[in-house]
């Protein structure tokens, strides 16, 4: 998990913009302790302290949390975003990056596993219902750059349709 809560005021934090001595800080999940990983190979992010038994965050994957961090830190950038967030929790959903983009609530969700279609339309509804536009972005694979045909996921043929015939990829240094 990219954020986390600091223990002594319930102040929401990015790992990336925090020091171990602004801790200790708990999940905002379960509200049990974690521990922020700085790191030189990988992203910045919080842990659980053992056991864990919560699963926010439990399966992101390094190439997940490099892509949302990407996101944000491009989106900081721009002097027509506002609000923006990691992790916003809006009780049904939780968008990787959450954002007014003048002034249009906007939720983008990181999408680089599989994911049923009953999700995705799921998770879709639950933003339409809250007025909030979501783009669903996956990750470039090495396949799309062949000459070989493609042959899409069942989510990435939803966003195909959704999108009026796009499909967002995301690539490590892109903008």
């Amino acid at each position: 998990m990219l954020c986390a809560n600091r223990q002594h005021d319930a102040v929401k934090v990015v790992a990336a913009h925090t020091v171990k001595q602004d801790g200790p800080f708990t999940c905002p999940e379960c509200s049990k302790d974690v521990i922020l990983k700085k790191c030189r190979l990988k992203v910045d992010h919080f842990a659980h302290r053992p056991p864990v038994t919560c699963q926010y965050g439990s399966k992101e994957t390094e190439q997940h949390r490099a892509c949302k961090t990407a996101i944000f830190d491009a989106l900081a950038k721009c002097s027509n975003v506002t609000k923006l967030e990691l992790e916003r929790h809006l009780k049904e959903v939780r968008p990787d990056v959450s954002c007014y983009i003048s002034g249009v609530p906007v939720a983008i969700e990181v999408q680089l596993s599989a994911l049923s279609y009953e999700a995705i339309l799921r998770r879709t509804e639950h933003y339409a219902r809250k007025k909030i536009y979501v783009l669903w972005v996956a990750q470039w694979t090495p396949s799309l750059d062949t000459s070989e045909r493609y042959s899409p996921r069942v989510w990435e043929k939803w966003c195909h349709a959704a999108y009026f015939g796009r499909v967002y990829y995301w690539t490590a240094g892109s903008t």
